[in-house]
């Protein structure tokens, strides 16, 4: 069963590269802390106000993408489809995919679901497919796993 952590969230900066930002200051806050990507369940962005919250899963996850990779490539995203820190609400670490959560310019739940492709061959561990699909609702969010 995972535990949540509680930290105060980093400032968020100009919209536009305030999404990628965001997803540095929480690669950096994890990283000090020594998770990864392998333990994560969720970030949950929207919570608490001025913190973020961390579930996480009491066995690792043996095959599954770098978390900087992971980080890395949902900034990306944000900065490419022009999504603000603020509408960011969620980020699910599932089995064979990721999700992030968002709310779009009309306050309606939006997802975009990375599928996780599986190490192969010459390929150390997983990594995420460069293009996610878009949806509603990932699914609904217990806070306990």
């Amino acid at each position: 069963m995972g535990i949540a952590i509680g930290f105060e969230a980093p400032e968020r900066g100009e919209r536009g590269r305030d999404a990628l930002n965001l997803m540095a200051a929480i690669y950096e806050i994890l990283s000090d802390r020594g998770l990864t990507a392998h333990e994560l369940v969720a970030v949950d962005l929207q919570s608490t106000p001025g913190a973020i919250e961390l579930l996480t899963r009491p066995t690792l996850r043996p095959d599954y993408p770098d978390l900087l990779a992971v980080l890395g490539q949902l900034g990306q995203t944000c900065l490419e489809h022009a999504i603000p820190a603020h509408r960011l609400q969620r980020i699910a670490f599932l089995d064979r995919e990721i999700g992030l959560e968002v709310v779009d310019g009309n306050g309606d739940p939006e997802v975009f679901v990375f599928p996780i492709a599986p190490a192969a061959g010459q390929q150390p561990e997983s990594t995420l497919l460069p293009l996610p699909r878009v949806g509603g609702r990932l699914r609904s969010s217990p806070k306990s796993y």
